[in-house]
């Protein structure tokens, strides 16, 4: 804030470069995410569905970076810590923004279980 002026300077505007960047940056945690699980998975699949996986994770984990930096450019302008948040949702993927949605919810007062599925099997009703 600046004290001459009584006024709060407005946030930097997220560029085109900076959305391509967060983009790249959840796209490779994405990635990442996926092939380290490969590695450590028994499971032997072709090379067709790996990059068909792979390419919908990259898909999932960009859109997801992508929220996740433009949530911290409104937290707070420096681009380090909106570059860090891209990668790391994009890393995280949909159980970030399982985990955004939950608390909004939670702050607006929708129950849980409407926001988060709860399977059958472990459902109270189900007994």
């Amino acid at each position: 804030m600046n004290p001459e002026t009584n006024v709060t300077p407005a946030p930097e505007q997220v560029t085109a470069l900076t959305a391509a960047l967060w983009l790249l940056l959840a796209a490779f945690g994405g990635a990442v995410k996926y092939i380290s699980g490969v590695l450590r998975s028994s499971e032997i699949i072709s090379n067709r569905r790996f990059f068909v996986l792979l390419f919908a994770n990259v898909f999932i984990s960009s859109f997801c970076g992508l929220m996740g930096g433009f949530l911290a450019s409104t937290v707070t302008s420096e681009p380090t810590w909106n570059f860090v948040a891209s990668g790391l949702f994009g890393y995280l993927g949909t159980t970030t923004m399982d985990w955004l949605v939950l608390a909004l919810r939670k702050k607006i007062g929708i129950p849980v279980s409407a926001v988060v599925p709860v399977p059958p099997s472990v459902h109270s009703s189900a007994e």
